[in-house]
């Protein structure tokens, strides 16, 4: 489904307030909201599969995703952490090249805008300051995310 004015002018106003976009003339972004795809999701489900080939980029409209990572060195399911409205994922799959590093389930109906992984390159390389930013932010996620499976195994 395509976004309505009203919700493009979100995405736009969302996309400038974000520190990856910062750098990104007007026009670009403009550019970039007319390529987002809106989807719903029902409560319970799974958006994106660890493991799985990385093909899109979401912002949370509505709703609230739970991010998992699925085997931990004991086997075991660890939490990660909550994004709701506002936030995004999927970025680090994308930037990284490899599978998804997680598993993301909604916890509410939930509403996305996505980028599909076209028009994501695209934009990364008219705007390597959005890769700069991109790559501040997959480090502290990485980081976020070794710690807590570290304090799940007990190390």
């Amino acid at each position: 489904m395509v976004p309505t004015s009203v919700e493009k002018k979100w995405i736009l106003t969302l996309l400038k307030e974000n520190d990856f976009f910062f750098d990104v003339e007007e026009n670009q972004l403009e550019a970039l909201v007319q390529m987002t795809e809106k989807i719903s999701y029902p409560e319970g489900e799974s958006v994106l599969q660890e493991g799985d080939p990385a093909e899109s980029f979401f912002i949370i409209s509505s709703g609230r995703v739970s991010i998992w990572h699925l085997k931990n060195l004991l086997g075991k399911k660890v939490h990660l952490g909550d994004l709701n409205k506002g936030s995004f994922f999927g970025e680090i799959a994308l930037l990284t090249g490899q599978p998804r590093s997680a598993t993301v389930i909604t916890e509410e109906p939930c509403v996305f805008y996505v980028l599909h992984k076209s028009h994501f390159k695209s934009i990364l390389e008219n705007n390597p300051s959005i890769a700069t930013a991109m790559e501040y932010v997959l480090q502290r996620r990485w980081f976020s995310s070794y710690t807590k499976l570290r304090e799940q195994q007990g190390t």
